[in-house]
């Protein structure tokens, strides 16, 4: 309803940056932070060895409401403590009082619950990515006549050093601001020795929904460029890439950008987060270097499973699926046939 974009919070966060002088043209450190939920919302702020806990080794934190305490896991990245911080003063300024009190949650008691923890993370993102600057700073990478792998990581740095903060800051503005409107992210992992490819997190702004997580447990496809980068991707490395993907079944194709990491708050999984933008005459005259000989045009497939790529020299299984779907038309139609003749 809202193509991710919520013009609210973003003033809010305007107005929270300009009452407290915070310089937005430098990245915002976590004491700035620390210091603003202490001095100005009361909170006591402790970092603390989880491990001994238990099953709590993955928490990275919890809010404890009674006493305004936030115990933060001290195996936290600089940008990972950031975020929360950043989130904590959302749930204040947005007068969310309904809330989950642990990060990563566990679960929730109802949909506002849900929905109030989404609006603290937007403001966080809002608030550690500013909208004019990412805004200029991404349109003049888009009028480069060529794809630089580089360039885009450095832009990425320019704002934060996680990827994900900024790749999903893009989704709130690139239709709003910038008029691109279809679009999709996912967040891909990939387990330390394991082939197994999961979707964790997804969202569409349109209605072609490909690439999508399917239920089914089946393999998606290996020459999508995040899936290609987490094979490829090395140690304490970080791999950033494009392509455009053709998906020949639906006759669409999408610009897709993709950086991949190592998870720095796991038992050694990567990930791999990627933006794709649906290419049609709209997005092609916004995008300067859809024509670089640096990005390569690839027929991709959502699952092998469904594919009918013939000569894929990655495919993991066989298109059992596809396969079922042609058996069925056939069935019907020799059985039209049939009818025709006996009538």
């Amino acid at each position: 309803m809202y193509d991710n974009y919520f013009p609210e919070i973003e003033e809010k966060v305007s107005q929270f940056i300009q009452e407290n002088q915070l310089h937005i043209e430098r990245n915002l450190k976590s004491d700035v932070l620390e210091k603003i939920l202490t001095e100005k919302f009361g909170y006591t702020i402790q970092s603390e060895d989880f491990e001994t806990y238990g099953t709590l080794d993955n928490l990275r934190s919890l809010f404890i409401p009674e006493n305004k305490l936030l115990l933060l896991n001290r195996k936290l990245e600089k940008d990972q403590k950031t975020f929360i911080l950043a989130k904590e003063i959302g749930f204040k300024v947005l007068d969310l009082k309904i809330r989950p009190n642990t990060y990563s949650w566990l679960d929730f008691g109802s949909f506002e619950e849900i929905l109030n923890n989404f609006y603290a993370s937007y403001f966080a993102g809002a608030l550690l990515i500013s909208k004019e600057p990412v805004i200029e700073k991404t349109s003049a990478f888009f009028r480069q006549n060529s794809w630089e792998p580089k360039d885009f990581e450095d832009l990425i740095n320019s704002f934060t050093h996680s990827p994900e903060t900024f790749y999903y800051r893009l989704t709130n503005v690139l239709y709003a601001e910038m008029g691109i409107k279809d679009l999709f992210y996912l967040c891909l992992v990939k387990k330390k020795d394991s082939d197994k490819i999961q979707i964790l997190k997804e969202l569409h702004l349109n209605h072609q929904q490909a690439p999508h997580a399917n239920a089914m447990n089946e393999h998606y496809c290996r020459r999508w460029i995040a899936v290609k980068n987490l094979h490829h991707l090395k140690e304490n490395e970080t791999l950033t890439d494009a392509q455009i993907s053709h998906y020949k079944d639906q006759g669409i194709s999408y610009l897709v950008i993709s950086t991949s990491q190592k998870n720095p708050f796991s038992d050694g999984s990567n990930r791999s987060y990627c933006l794709g933008i649906l290419l049609n005459p709209q997005t092609i005259k916004k995008i300067s270097f859809i024509k670089s000989s640096s990005l390569k045009t690839i027929n991709v497939g959502v699952t092998c499973e469904s594919c009918s790529i013939a000569d894929c020299e990655v495919r993991e299984a066989p298109p059992v699926r596809l396969e079922k779907e042609h058996f069925n038309l056939s069935m019907k139609s020799a059985i039209d046939k049939i009818r025709k003749d006996f009538e």
